[in-house]
């Protein structure tokens, strides 16, 4: 018992041994086993890993923020993520589209949520986010970038590059909000696209620009301009509309455009223009408040104003040309064109509430310009000689050919006013004149531009100071200044009226021609102190009746041709040819001459109903200063059953109650006097002969005067006196011969 007490300190210290000896083994294995301790941090960090991942959702199905990192390291002071290789994404409220930013580094502050990149980043918005390939892609590349985790905001300071679809663009500092999906550039603008290869570039500037994703529209501001080619628009705060992703529309406040072309220039401004696009080409510029379009090239010019413009365009190659205008609200179009080689051109100025312009294959000549309402057109001419011409009308049209030339123009229920040339010293000025007609046609010379003549048709009037005339048609012949009239034809002034087939008016000269079943009619002109009576007494009305009238002198002299015929109460002429100069106060008359007038009363009171006289001769001529009528050539003169006939008469007229009356007519050269009467005849002849109309009596003398009777036979004298009503015979013999009769006594 005492050696097992000896032995037992020695067994515990064995057994101490071995479990030290196993504690070691056990110890020396673990930590042959244990991994390597890690790297004591660097001072100032907390944390770091890889391939490092957040997300910020706020109960979403999908996460509203999220980022990834190849590499992690959290700040401790400021508390903030330094991360390298990063992805950040940010996700629409609905979950079907993302923008994705990508950088190579980046800090995140964990309590702002704040991500900033000073390195190039990224940005590509409108992404699907189920990871299919994108319909449209929006690239954006800068540096300064900054992110607001919180609100998906992406912001920088710098210079921005971005592209998307069929154009690219840079700026001056930009922001994203996805959360209104709206893109910011703030400086220095520039977006750039295009339709096709090949095709040229549109771009678009503007002091800052705000695209709107959600409702495809970019603000420009506080100044646009876009430009394609040979095309620019520029003006003040505008709108770009997009539809799918391609240019559709332009508004612009306070803009203009230009097109210089191949030696043409076509300029437009507005408070407000609409420009509509198509495949990244321009259909359509609507232009309003104070609109105004400028087209020259060097041979014409022609100039647009109207509350409104439309100006639509063609494809045409690489570019569009202009296809047509149309000017809405108080429109004016003013058209200045190459006179006969002047520098100064012929100007014409349309006006109405609505006018449309075609252009011809080309866009740089006029096709035609035409209104859509009444109008009205002023044509000033190069030369003071021509007159200025006005037409209005319910449509007016303008028909162009060649080089902007006008060749005719037209239009409906229209009315003209023409102004007299403005030439010095001209006297008398001429009147302006006017005329109105359901139609009218104008043609210009094609070669001076200056009109040629006017074609007007339907109820047809003209005016020009007291002179009038109406037709069914009237041709203007502008060289000459000559206006026809057809159908119907009437022309009266002050004091005449005239009728027939066809009248010529001379605008110029004021002369008249009038033919085919011509009548015409002339009120008294007489003054206070004129003879009031002759053959044609100037306080009666007087007529004519022609085939062909002509009258000159501003109708002074006027000259009636084929079975002319005037009359004048009882008084009548009629002859191949009647001349009337009233200038002169004379009358001639050529070709079968018949004239009839009344001889003057025979006692104080006048007989009841005073003798017509007819006389026919081969001419006549009327003096009003000697109030002679002289009849030449195969006169025979009756009345009341009385003949006479000679070579010539000389008829002389006084005045008398009623108008003109024959007062004394004498015949000369073989005269005859023949009366005859039932179972009676008496005759006289001689050399001369003069008819007393007051007495009632005839005088014969000269070459052996003789009368015979049937009933009484023959008596001779040297001057025999004939009282035919009394039928008396006063017989006087010559000086040495008695007179002779012979008596029948059966």
């Amino acid at each position: 018992m005492r050696r097992a007490t000896r032995l037992l300190p020695l067994l515990l210290l064995c057994l101490a041994a071995v479990v030290g000896y196993l504690y070691q083994e056990r110890r020396t294995a673990q930590r042959q086993a244990a991994p390597a301790a890690p790297r004591p941090l660097p001072p100032g960090l907390s944390a770091a890993a890889s391939n490092w991942e957040w997300s910020y959702s706020e109960g979403r199905p999908c996460p509203k923020t999220s980022v990834r990192a190849r590499s992690f390291r959290q700040v401790q002071e400021p508390s903030r993520f330094e991360l390298e290789d990063v992805e950040l994404r940010l996700y629409e409220p609905d979950c079907s589209q993302m923008s994705r930013i990508t950088c190579w580094h980046a800090e995140f502050d964990v309590a702002s949520g704040v991500l900033y990149s000073d390195g190039e980043v990224d940005v590509q918005l409108g992404l699907p986010a189920d990871g299919a390939a994108p319909e449209r892609h929006f690239h954006i590349r800068s540096t300064g970038v900054t992110l607001d985790s919180k609100t998906g905001k992406v912001t920088t300071e710098r210079a921005a590059a971005f592209r998307f679809d069929g154009g690219e663009g840079r700026c001056v500092g930009a922001s994203y909000d996805p959360s209104v999906r709206e893109l910011h550039l703030r400086a220095e603008a520039e977006v750039s696209w295009q339709s096709a290869p090949g095709e040229p570039v549109l771009t678009v500037r503007a002091g800052e620009m705000l695209y709107k994703e959600r409702d495809a529209a970019i603000l420009l501001l506080p100044w646009s301009q876009l430009e394609r080619g040979p095309m620019r628009i520029e003006g003040g705060p505008a709108i770009v509309w997009l539809e799918e992703g391609t240019l559709r529309r332009v508004e612009a406040r306070e803009a203009r455009g230009r097109d210089l072309r191949e030696g043409r220039v076509l300029e437009y401004a507005a408070g407000q223009v609409f420009t509509h696009w198509k495949r990244g080409r321009i259909e359509r510029v609507e232009a309003e408040r104070r609109a105004r379009l400028l087209s020259r090239d060097g041979r014409s010019q022609t100039a647009v104003a109207a509350d409104r413009l439309e100006l639509t365009f063609r494809a045409v190659g690489a570019y569009e040309e202009l296809d047509s205008v149309v000017a809405r609200g108080r429109a004016i179009v003013e058209l200045h064109a190459p006179a006969r080689g002047e520098p100064a051109p012929d100007k014409r100025m349309l006006e109405s509430e609505s006018i449309r312009l075609a252009m011809r294959p080309g866009g740089r000549e006029i096709e035609r310009i035409e209104t859509e309402a009444p109008g009205k057109l002023t044509l000033w001419p190069a030369s003071p000689a021509e007159r200025r011409r006005t037409l209005t009308g319910h449509r007016i049209r303008m028909l162009y050919g060649r080089d902007n030339h006008l060749q005719a123009l037209e239009a409906e229920a229209a009315s003209t006013h023409s102004e007299p040339p403005q030439l010095a010293g001209r006297t008398p000025t001429p009147s302006s004149a006017r005329t109105w007609s359901r139609r009218l046609r104008a043609d210009f010379d094609p070669r001076t531009q200056t009109l040629d003549s006017i074609l007007q048709e339907g109820e047809f009037r003209y005016e020009e100071g007291e002179r009038r005339a109406s037709a069914e048609r009237a041709t203007m012949d502008a060289r000459q200044e000559q206006i026809v009239l057809e159908g119907g034809a009437r022309f009266w002034d002050a004091l005449g009226l005239v009728s027939a087939q066809r009248i010529t008016l001379d605008q110029r000269i004021g002369d008249v021609v009038a033919e085919g079943q011509v009548t015409a009619a002339r009120l008294p002109d007489s003054k206070k102190g004129e003879r009031a009576a002759g053959l044609l007494a100037h306080d009666q009305t007087f007529q004519a009746r022609a085939d062909r009238m002509v009258a000159t002198e501003r109708h002074r002299v006027v000259r009636y041709e084929g079975h002319a015929t005037i009359w004048q109460g009882v008084n009548r002429i009629r002859g191949e040819r009647i001349e009337i100069d009233r200038r002169n106060r004379t009358l001639e008359a050529r070709g079968d001459v018949v004239a009839q007038f009344a001889e003057a009363p025979s006692g104080p009171d006048g007989p009841k109903r005073p003798s017509l006289i007819v006389v026919q001769a081969r001419g006549l001529r009327y003096a009003e200063a000697t109030g002679v009528a002289e009849f030449t050539g195969g006169i025979r003169l009756l009345r009341a059953g009385t003949l006479v006939t000679a070579d010539r008469l000389l008829a002389h007229f006084a005045e008398a109650a009623g108008g003109s009356r024959l007062d004394r007519a004498d015949a000369e050269g073989a005269v005859e006097i023949v009366r005859a009467e039932t179972h009676r005849l008496r005759r006289a002849s001689a050399e001369h002969a003069a008819y007393e109309a007051p007495a009632q009596k005839i005088v014969l003398w000269g070459g052996d005067p003789v009368f015979t009777d049937s009933l009484r036979g023959a008596v001779r004298g040297r001057q025999l006196t004939w009282f035919p009503d009394d039928d008396r015979l006063l017989v006087e013999g010559a000086e040495q011969r008695p007179a002779v009769s012979r008596v029948r006594t059966n």
